[in-house]
């Protein structure tokens, strides 16, 4: 067994990430928060495309001649 004072620092950051991305230390908040900001893209981004095709439809209809 290895014990902390053996570790490399690179061991360390490995072991550190790896409680960070796993994720089980965590309560519920963490867990709604990961998700959250991995959605919250891809929102913004749809909610981005609407406004500009409505921003279009409006250019559109404004130079239309009549």
């Amino acid at each position: 067994m290895i014990n902390e004072g053996q570790l490399h620092r690179g061991h360390m950051i490995r072991i550190g990430a790896r409680w960070i991305h796993e994720g089980s230390h965590s309560g519920q908040l963490r867990a709604a928060i990961v998700f959250l900001t991995g959605i919250f893209p891809t929102i913004f981004a749809v909610a981005g495309i609407i406004m500009w095709l409505r921003k279009c439809q409006k250019c559109r209809g404004a130079t239309t001649p009549r």
